[in-house]
């Protein structure tokens, strides 16, 4: 006696249904993840407000800022991300130790690995980059003085105790 079943008989789908069945599946996946990211992203930057820069703001004055961009273009894509966090999570009390940890957060962070490695691979072995911070040790580091220049790409114009300012320039 024969205890094993016979294997079931499978009905090829039409082309059409076949089709049909990819296209809802690929939409459907795309959904999701479109829905994933976008919730992801909303509880990462939970409580932050995104507040516009205003393009008469004293760092774009700088004599540097003025070398770099000699025609006066306006900056194209810059605002501020603004958090607020206790005092009590910080770890630094001091405000200018507070900026700097605040920098070596923002460049040896996940944020900015993905371009530290891009620039890193497309521009370290040029000359004249042995100054630059490019290793995230170096990063998280760093004093951040002024004209300390950042993967090829930044260069620190102003540090005082309340904030950083950096100059980003294009390399062509």
């Amino acid at each position: 006696m024969n205890t094993i079943a016979p294997a079931p008989a499978f009905k090829k789908l039409p082309t059409s249904r076949r089709i049909l069945g990819i296209v809802l599946g690929l939409t459907g996946a795309g959904v999701t993840n479109l829905g994933l990211g976008y919730a992801g992203f909303s509880f990462y930057t939970r409580g932050t407000k995104f507040v516009p820069y205003d393009v008469s703001h004293d760092d774009l004055s700088l004599p540097l800022y003025k070398t770099h961009n000699p025609n006066g273009n306006p900056p194209s894509c810059i605002d501020h991300a603004v958090k607020t966090i206790p005092l009590a999570r910080l770890k630094e009390k001091e405000q200018a130790k507070l900026t700097t940890e605040f920098c070596r957060g923002v460049w040896s962070g996940l944020g900015y690995a993905y371009q530290r490695r891009y620039l890193e691979k497309k521009y370290r072995a040029l000359e004249g980059r042995e100054g630059n911070l490019w290793e995230r040790s170096e990063l998280a580091e760093s004093a951040y003085e002024v004209g300390t220049k950042i993967t090829d790409h930044f260069e620190v114009l102003e540090h005082t105790p309340e904030k950083v300012c950096y100059l980003y320039w294009a390399v062509s």
